[in-house]
């Protein structure tokens, strides 16, 4: 029972102890070193080595994080005379000597073939390396010849990151940057000792290199995007000025290896070139290698997917100028419809497009839309005062002349104990308008067909015993002896001109305009056999404000379409041609 009880007790811990020995196994295989790490030491005659590179494989690009993945191939080759011996003699030990072992195989594609230990390898760091794949193929090879030539070929599979600049969206082009970063033993190591005199150095220089290597077949290099050209570019750089220009903190005074120091005492009294105080990397050389990998966007699906649709919204709300100025309401509710339509786009676009700190092309185009919608609106609600303008004067007009009969009343003590007479009680006042109060537009046109009885003359014809509609005198009242004859009320000023109402007139940019003379409306039989067989064109129902009015209004309608039309393709045309093309974001001295 105690024995059982006490494995009980210790199972948690071994658990505990074994899973922790197995993470830190799994951390330690995580992390990976370099696929171009090297060993050894330079022979005095190794003082160059050559890279090339060539492109596999563009997997993807990753626009939202700044990265991109790709398989490339790289093949070192240097000088060095005593490396295919030393090959020779330690491949033969390896297949003869069963104790002894390789600890450094020329390739990973064979066991047991050829033994590299002792022999030179140069050694890269990929400076911009965000990380390599666990499950990716690893390939290397290394080649030793009689006359001392040597070949490292080595297949990297690996994702980069990188700042990426989407400025000529979605015509945009620029360079995806593999960097690489020689170490050089040579600086570190005094070589005399080994080799009786002192090493020069050894200096990185570029090769050959492409687009395509083993890869081959139909269809496109990446998603979105496709190769364009390949180039290998190498530099070097003082790593003391390197820490003195991207130091934003001073070191401490007592750093015994200051990289940015404050003042000639941390630097032990050390200067640069400038009178500086010199840092540990002062003076050292570090040499760089550049992989740039040019790319362009296909322009063709985010042409059709991104610009396409917003340019559709603007050609519909060039139908706004075929409806009729006076439908102010119908104007606006497309309008809105419209911004509501390219705001629904702008959110479908937000996905694909790329997120900067800056406004992209494609966006722009989109504000664009936006403000020559808004410009629509204005100009609609322009052209409808323009074309109403002898419309609301008059209604204007009726509404003064109405708030002076009321101001009558009121004075003459007629709205006195709450009672609401008719306007035409104020007698005295100026006759209003035939059409009387009526204050739109279809009320007035009714009374002057003679639809809607006139208010102002109604008690006219009762104090003269005629009756309003059909002309009779049978309510006439009988006139007192001596009383002074009835006469007719004078003209009104404002009169319509007898005859059938006038029609609405249709006008739009190319629907019915000024010029059209629709056919009169039909009157009825009563107001025909009243007021005669004449009948009345649009232009002679028309006064020269209403023409004016419309004519100017048709005028503005147009110039605005051609106008803005232009204006908008022009725009449209100008943004995508001034941020279209190649984008250098690293300038390689």
């Amino acid at each position: 029972m105690g024995a059982a009880c006490a494995h009980r007790r210790l199972a948690g811990p071994l658990a505990l102890l074994a899973a922790l020995l197995l993470g830190g196994a799994s951390l330690a295989f995580a992390q990976m070193e370099s696929p171009l790490k090297g060993y050894g030491l330079p022979q005095l005659e190794t003082d160059r080595v050559y890279v090339s590179a060539y492109l596999d494989r563009l997997l993807g690009v990753n626009e939202d994080d700044y990265r991109f993945e790709a398989v490339l191939y790289f093949y070192n080759s240097w000088r060095d005379t005593k490396a295919f011996e030393m090959v020779t003699n330690n491949t033969i030990k390896m297949l003869t000597d069963p104790n002894f072992k390789c600890g450094s195989p020329c390739s990973n594609v064979i066991d047991n073939n050829l033994c590299c230990d002792g022999i030179y390898l140069p050694s890269f760091f990929f400076k911009n390396a965000y990380g390599f794949p666990q499950d990716r193929e690893i390939l290397f090879n290394i080649y030793a010849a009689e006359d001392g030539s040597m070949l490292r070929e080595v297949r990297v599979h690996g994702i980069f990151y990188q700042p990426m600049s989407f400025r000529h969206y979605p015509f945009d082009s620029f360079d995806l940057l593999i960097e690489l970063r020689f170490f050089d033993p040579t600086i570190l190591i005094d070589t005399t000792a080994l080799y009786g005199a002192k090493h020069n150095g050894v200096t990185v220089v570029p090769s050959s290199g492409g687009r395509k290597l083993f890869t081959y077949g139909l269809g496109d290099d990446a998603s979105s995007w496709e190769v364009k050209s390949f180039l290998l570019e190498s530099y070097a750089v003082d790593m003391g000025e390197w820490f003195d220009s991207f130091s934003d903190l001073k070191s401490a005074g007592g750093d015994p290896m200051p990289l940015a120091p404050a003042d000639t005492n941390s630097s032990g009294g050390y200067t640069n070139a400038d009178g500086r105080p010199a840092n540990v990397y002062t003076g050292v050389t570090d040499q760089l290698l550049a992989v740039l990998i040019e790319v362009e966007r296909f322009w063709r699906p985010a042409l059709i997917n991104s610009v396409l649709p917003v340019v559709l919204v603007f050609c519909l709300a060039v139908f706004v100028f075929f409806t009729e100025p006076t439908e102010l309401a119908t104007r606006l509710e497309m309008i809105v419809a419209l911004f509501l339509a390219l705001t629904a786009v702008q959110f479908v676009l937000s996905d694909s497009l790329p997120t900067s700190s800056y406004v992209v092309p494609t966006q722009q185009l989109v504000l664009a839309t936006y403000i020559f919608l808004f410009l629509i609106a204005l100009e609609s609600i322009l052209v409808y005062h323009i074309v109403e303008r002898h419309a609301k004067r008059q209604q204007a007009e009726r509404r003064r002349e109405a708030y002076r009969r009321y101001c009558k009343l009121r004075d003459q003590g007629k709205l006195a104990g709450g009672a609401n007479p008719p306007l035409s009680a104020a007698d005295t006042v100026a006759h209003l308008p035939a059409s009387g109060l009526a204050f739109s537009e279809d009320e007035a046109d009714a009374a002057a067909a003679g639809s809607i009885e006139d208010g102002a003359s109604k008690p006219w014809a009762a104090a003269n015993g005629v009756n309003g509609v059909n002309g009779s005198a049978a309510a006439a009242p009988a006139i007192a002896p001596g009383a002074a004859p009835v006469t007719s009320p004078p003209p009104e000023p404002f009169d319509a001109p007898a005859g059938p109402a006038p029609p609405r007139r249709r006008f739009g940019l190319f629907g019915g305009g000024f010029f059209s003379r629709p056919r009169a409306a039909k009157a009825s039989h009563s107001v025909a056999a009243a007021r005669g067989p004449r009948r009345l064109t649009s232009f002679q129902q028309m006064t020269a404000d209403e023409a004016l009015g419309q004519y100017v209004g048709f005028m503005v309608d147009l110039v605005a379409a051609v106008v803005l039309s232009l204006c908008y393709i022009i725009t449209a045309i100008l943004i995508f041609t001034l941020q279209s093309g190649y984008i250098d974001l690293f300038l390689v001295d």
